[in-house]
């Protein structure tokens, strides 16, 4: 199995690894944005659960430009391992993250937002380059990232976890073989057999297209009998 395209991850850590500043005159924001063999609570419409392998980002952080955003946003950039502004570590725990923010009215602002506690977290946003799957015909299987390529880490307000967020490719840039595909579903509509490698082939093209819907939410008025139903259907949707 395999993921596709960009994803984020926003990780629970216990309150001596969140997000604080240090440093002189508490210039420097600092905390993890990656914590080593923690499971994760269950992902994505799969429900899949993930462990990072310490080493997993080793590689990138010695050649990658990584850049410090807030909230994963391109125009607020925090820092920059190019230009030292962004420092990347892994140690025992996972990847501590140093940044020196700029002297600007948002990025102050910021940082009076984590030195009253409102902001405590990272984000990192990354594409995998090796994994390996365990328990993937099981109701949870298990993902450990082995070797990521790391794109940015980011203070959030509102964490993306437990859900992942992938952001897939457009559909002209993904690597699914449409004529495969296409030969595949003839196949089972005619009642033919579908061989294995079929059959991965048509979950992950099911998993690269829901990747471009928006997770879908029950209104919090719906009445509780209509929303046991309502949500029983989106749990039906996920498996087929």
């Amino acid at each position: 199995m395999k993921l596709m395209g960009r994803e984020e991850r926003t990780i629970e850590v216990s309150k001596d690894l969140e997000l604080r500043l240090d440093g002189e005159d508490e210039a420097t924001i600092s905390g993890y944005a990656a914590v080593f063999n923690k499971k994760s609570q269950p992902l994505g419409f799969m429900g899949f659960r993930e462990i990072i392998a310490p080493g997993a980002f080793t590689d990138t952080i010695q050649t990658a430009d990584v850049r410090a955003l807030f909230n994963h946003d391109p125009n607020m950039v925090l820092g920059r391992t190019r230009s030292n502004t962004l420092t990347l570590e892994e140690d025992s725990k996972g990847l501590r993250v140093a940044i020196s923010p700029p002297d600007t009215t948002w990025a102050n602002d910021l940082r009076e937002s984590i030195r009253r506690r409102d902001i405590t977290q990272m984000s990192f946003s990354f594409e995998v380059v090796e994994d390996a799957w365990e328990g993937e015909d099981t109701k949870s299987p298990t993902r450990t990232l082995r070797k990521v390529n790391l794109y940015d880490v980011s203070p959030v307000t509102f964490p993306a976890y437990p859900q992942t967020s992938v952001k897939a490719r457009s559909m002209t840039d993904t690597d699914l073989d449409w004529d495969a595909i296409m030969g595949a579903m003839t196949k089972r509509d005619q009642g033919l057999p579908v061989s294995e490698v079929e059959y991965r082939l048509i979950e992950d093209t099911i998993e690269t297209l829901r990747s471009y819907l928006p997770v879908p939410e029950l209104p919090e008025e719906t009445d509780p009998v209509r929303r046991h139903e309502l949500q029983r259907y989106l749990d039906i949707l996920a498996v087929h």
